[in-house]
Protein backbone atom coordinates (compact mmCIF):
# COMPACT_ATOMS: atom_id res chain seq x y z
CA UNK A 1 0.00 0.00 0.00
CA UNK A 2 1.44 3.44 -0.94
CA UNK A 3 1.65 6.37 1.06
CA UNK A 4 0.38 9.33 0.78
CA UNK A 5 2.90 12.10 0.67
CA UNK A 6 1.64 14.54 3.65
CA UNK A 7 0.04 17.61 2.58
CA UNK A 8 2.79 20.17 3.28
CA UNK A 9 5.07 18.09 1.37
CA UNK A 10 2.74 18.54 -1.77
CA UNK A 11 2.36 21.81 -1.95
CA UNK A 12 6.27 22.41 -1.37
CA UNK A 13 6.59 20.49 -4.45
CA UNK A 14 3.90 22.55 -5.73
CA UNK A 15 6.06 25.97 -5.05
CA UNK A 16 9.38 24.10 -6.27
CA UNK A 17 7.52 23.52 -9.52
CA UNK A 18 5.88 26.89 -10.26
CA UNK A 19 9.32 28.45 -9.60
CA UNK A 20 11.20 26.57 -11.52
CA UNK A 21 8.29 27.36 -14.62
CA UNK A 22 8.52 31.14 -13.62
CA UNK A 23 12.61 30.88 -14.04
CA UNK A 24 12.56 29.19 -17.34
CA UNK A 25 9.50 31.48 -18.43
CA UNK A 26 11.85 34.61 -17.52
CA UNK A 27 14.70 32.78 -19.09
CA UNK A 28 13.24 32.35 -22.61
CA UNK A 29 12.14 35.63 -22.44
CA UNK A 30 15.04 37.08 -21.92
CA UNK A 31 16.61 35.01 -24.87
CA UNK A 32 13.71 36.09 -27.09
CA UNK A 33 13.76 39.85 -26.08
CA UNK A 34 17.62 39.98 -26.72
CA UNK A 35 17.03 37.85 -30.06
CA UNK A 36 14.45 40.47 -31.12
CA UNK A 37 16.76 43.72 -29.97
CA UNK A 38 19.69 42.32 -32.20
CA UNK A 39 17.26 41.49 -35.15
CA UNK A 40 16.35 44.92 -34.83
CA UNK A 41 19.96 46.44 -34.34
CA UNK A 42 20.72 44.72 -37.09
CA UNK A 43 18.28 45.01 -39.73
CA UNK A 44 18.52 49.19 -38.87
CA UNK A 45 22.35 48.77 -39.97
CA UNK A 46 21.22 46.69 -43.24
CA UNK A 47 18.64 49.71 -44.05
CA UNK A 48 20.80 52.87 -43.19
CA UNK A 49 23.75 51.29 -45.55
CA UNK A 50 21.06 50.43 -48.43
CA UNK A 51 19.47 54.02 -48.05
CA UNK A 52 23.06 55.75 -47.81
CA UNK A 53 23.72 54.92 -51.76
CA UNK A 54 20.52 56.19 -52.54
CA UNK A 55 20.43 59.67 -50.73
CA UNK A 56 24.22 59.91 -51.87
CA UNK A 57 25.52 61.08 -47.93
CA UNK A 58 28.63 60.73 -46.29
CA UNK A 59 27.26 58.82 -43.42
CA UNK A 60 24.97 56.77 -42.47
CA UNK A 61 21.83 57.84 -42.15
CA UNK A 62 20.16 57.91 -38.69
CA UNK A 63 17.17 54.98 -38.85
CA UNK A 64 14.68 54.03 -36.63
CA UNK A 65 12.63 50.87 -37.25
CA UNK A 66 8.66 51.18 -35.22
CA UNK A 67 7.16 48.57 -33.86
CA UNK A 68 7.75 45.63 -31.60
CA UNK A 69 8.11 42.84 -31.27
CA UNK A 70 10.45 43.06 -33.93
CA UNK A 71 11.05 39.58 -35.36
CA UNK A 72 8.00 39.15 -36.39
CA UNK A 73 8.68 41.74 -38.84
CA UNK A 74 11.71 40.13 -39.68
CA UNK A 75 10.04 36.75 -40.38
CA UNK A 76 7.07 38.62 -42.45
CA UNK A 77 9.98 40.67 -44.35
CA UNK A 78 7.94 43.98 -44.11
CA UNK A 79 8.63 46.96 -42.05
CA UNK A 80 5.50 48.69 -40.90
CA UNK A 81 7.10 52.29 -40.20
CA UNK A 82 10.76 53.53 -40.95
CA UNK A 83 11.58 56.96 -39.71
CA UNK A 84 15.08 58.49 -41.41
CA UNK A 85 17.08 61.69 -40.80
CA UNK A 86 19.82 62.30 -42.99
CA UNK A 87 22.38 65.21 -43.76
CA UNK A 88 24.19 66.44 -46.70
CA UNK A 89 22.36 64.60 -49.15
CA UNK A 90 22.94 64.44 -52.75
CA UNK A 91 26.87 65.17 -51.55
CA UNK A 92 28.31 61.56 -52.84
CA UNK A 93 26.60 60.69 -56.00
CA UNK A 94 25.88 64.33 -57.89
CA UNK A 95 22.38 65.39 -57.21
CA UNK A 96 21.23 68.13 -59.18
CA UNK A 97 19.95 70.11 -56.31
CA UNK A 98 21.96 69.50 -53.01
CA UNK A 99 19.76 69.27 -49.50
CA UNK A 100 21.32 69.52 -45.97
CA UNK A 101 18.61 68.00 -43.89
CA UNK A 102 16.11 65.38 -44.55
CA UNK A 103 13.62 63.97 -42.06
CA UNK A 104 11.43 61.28 -43.74
CA UNK A 105 8.99 58.57 -42.71
CA UNK A 106 8.69 55.31 -45.05
CA UNK A 107 5.16 52.72 -43.91
CA UNK A 108 4.92 49.63 -45.35
CA UNK A 109 8.92 48.43 -46.49
CA UNK A 110 8.77 44.83 -48.03
CA UNK A 111 11.95 43.13 -49.38
CA UNK A 112 12.96 39.89 -50.48
CA UNK A 113 17.15 39.74 -50.26
CA UNK A 114 17.31 41.05 -46.80
CA UNK A 115 16.53 44.99 -47.39
CA UNK A 116 19.26 45.44 -50.00
CA UNK A 117 16.62 46.11 -52.15
CA UNK A 118 13.31 47.33 -50.82
CA UNK A 119 9.93 48.94 -52.08
CA UNK A 120 8.11 51.62 -49.68
CA UNK A 121 4.10 51.69 -49.91
CA UNK A 122 3.99 55.31 -48.98
CA UNK A 123 6.85 58.06 -48.15
CA UNK A 124 6.61 61.64 -46.54
CA UNK A 125 8.18 64.07 -44.88
CA UNK A 126 10.57 67.34 -44.86
CA UNK A 127 13.75 68.71 -46.44
CA UNK A 128 15.82 71.70 -46.25
CA UNK A 129 17.40 73.32 -49.39
CA UNK A 130 20.06 76.08 -48.89
CA UNK A 131 19.50 79.12 -50.23
CA UNK A 132 22.81 79.23 -51.91
CA UNK A 133 22.25 75.66 -52.94
CA UNK A 134 18.82 76.74 -54.64
CA UNK A 135 20.62 79.58 -56.41
CA UNK A 136 23.47 77.04 -58.00
CA UNK A 137 20.18 75.56 -59.98
CA UNK A 138 18.71 78.31 -60.53
CA UNK A 139 21.51 79.76 -62.61
CA UNK A 140 20.59 82.82 -61.76
CA UNK A 141 22.47 85.63 -58.89
CA UNK A 142 19.18 84.65 -56.73
CA UNK A 143 19.58 85.65 -52.97
CA UNK A 144 16.86 85.13 -49.85
CA UNK A 145 15.44 88.87 -49.41
CA UNK A 146 13.66 87.73 -46.30
CA UNK A 147 9.93 87.26 -45.72
CA UNK A 148 9.57 84.18 -47.90
CA UNK A 149 10.73 86.60 -50.65
CA UNK A 150 14.01 86.18 -52.88
CA UNK A 151 15.39 88.65 -55.45
CA UNK A 152 17.73 88.16 -58.80
CA UNK A 153 19.57 90.77 -60.10
CA UNK A 154 20.58 90.83 -63.61
CA UNK A 155 21.70 92.69 -66.48
CA UNK A 156 18.98 93.53 -69.15
CA UNK A 157 18.39 95.21 -72.19
CA UNK A 158 15.64 98.23 -72.21
CA UNK A 159 15.60 100.02 -75.55
CA UNK A 160 19.06 99.61 -76.54
CA UNK A 161 20.37 100.00 -72.83
CA UNK A 162 21.75 97.65 -70.68
CA UNK A 163 20.24 97.98 -67.06
CA UNK A 164 20.29 96.67 -64.44
CA UNK A 165 16.92 94.88 -63.09
CA UNK A 166 16.20 93.94 -59.76
CA UNK A 167 13.30 91.21 -59.49
CA UNK A 168 12.07 90.08 -55.78
CA UNK A 169 8.85 88.39 -55.47
CA UNK A 170 7.55 84.83 -53.21
CA UNK A 171 8.26 81.13 -54.28
CA UNK A 172 5.48 79.65 -55.90
CA UNK A 173 5.52 75.63 -56.42
CA UNK A 174 4.38 74.31 -59.71
CA UNK A 175 3.46 70.54 -58.92
CA UNK A 176 2.86 69.39 -61.93
CA UNK A 177 5.97 70.31 -63.70
CA UNK A 178 8.19 70.24 -60.21
CA UNK A 179 9.36 73.72 -60.66
CA UNK A 180 9.82 76.74 -58.43
CA UNK A 181 9.26 80.12 -59.78
CA UNK A 182 8.98 83.97 -58.48
CA UNK A 183 5.29 84.64 -57.56
CA UNK A 184 3.92 88.00 -57.28
CA UNK A 185 6.72 89.60 -58.55
CA UNK A 186 8.03 93.10 -58.39
CA UNK A 187 11.37 95.03 -60.41
CA UNK A 188 12.95 98.19 -60.24
CA UNK A 189 15.86 99.67 -62.39
CA UNK A 190 17.98 102.10 -61.07
CA UNK A 191 15.83 102.24 -57.96
CA UNK A 192 12.94 102.70 -60.30
CA UNK A 193 9.39 100.83 -60.05
CA UNK A 194 8.57 100.41 -63.51
CA UNK A 195 5.40 100.52 -65.48
CA UNK A 196 3.23 97.12 -65.45
CA UNK A 197 3.90 96.64 -69.49
CA UNK A 198 7.75 96.94 -69.66
CA UNK A 199 7.87 95.19 -66.00
CA UNK A 200 6.06 92.29 -67.69
CA UNK A 201 8.54 91.54 -70.53
CA UNK A 202 11.50 92.08 -68.08
CA UNK A 203 9.93 89.90 -65.68
CA UNK A 204 9.56 87.13 -68.25
CA UNK A 205 13.45 87.86 -69.56
CA UNK A 206 15.00 87.96 -66.41
CA UNK A 207 12.70 84.97 -64.13
CA UNK A 208 12.51 81.58 -65.03
CA UNK A 209 11.50 78.43 -63.41
CA UNK A 210 13.68 76.70 -61.56
CA UNK A 211 13.71 72.67 -61.67
CA UNK A 212 13.50 71.11 -58.09
CA UNK A 213 15.77 67.66 -59.48
CA UNK A 214 17.69 65.47 -57.03
CA UNK A 215 14.85 64.81 -54.65
CA UNK A 216 15.91 62.13 -52.63
CA UNK A 217 14.24 58.61 -53.67
CA UNK A 218 12.61 61.00 -56.85
CA UNK A 219 9.67 61.76 -54.28
CA UNK A 220 7.49 64.51 -55.28
CA UNK A 221 7.60 67.96 -53.92
CA UNK A 222 4.19 68.91 -52.46
CA UNK A 223 4.83 72.35 -50.77
CA UNK A 224 7.61 74.92 -50.14
CA UNK A 225 8.28 77.68 -47.41
CA UNK A 226 11.06 79.74 -48.00
CA UNK A 227 12.47 80.89 -43.80
CA UNK A 228 15.73 82.68 -43.19
CA UNK A 229 17.35 79.08 -42.76
CA UNK A 230 16.43 77.80 -46.03
CA UNK A 231 13.92 76.05 -48.03
CA UNK A 232 11.39 73.87 -46.27
CA UNK A 233 10.56 71.48 -48.80
CA UNK A 234 7.27 69.33 -48.12
CA UNK A 235 7.83 65.71 -49.71
CA UNK A 236 5.63 62.93 -50.70
CA UNK A 237 5.54 59.48 -52.95
CA UNK A 238 4.24 55.92 -52.94
CA UNK A 239 5.38 52.56 -54.31
CA UNK A 240 8.80 53.78 -54.22
CA UNK A 241 11.89 51.62 -55.07
CA UNK A 242 15.11 52.01 -52.88
CA UNK A 243 18.15 49.98 -54.42
CA UNK A 244 21.83 49.41 -52.67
Amino acid sequence: MSRRRPRGERGAAGARFAIVFVVVAAVLAGLFYAGDAYAHRRVEREVAATLQGELGTPGLPSVEIEGRPFLTQVVARRLREVHVVADDVGRTNGAALPVAHVDLTLRDLTTTDWWRTMNVARADGTALVDHAALAQVAGVPLTYAGDGRYRIEADQSLYGLTVKATVTGGLALDVAAQTVTLSDPTIQVAGYTLPDVVADQLIKAVVRPIPLEGIPFELQVSSVDARDDGLHVGLTGADVPIRR
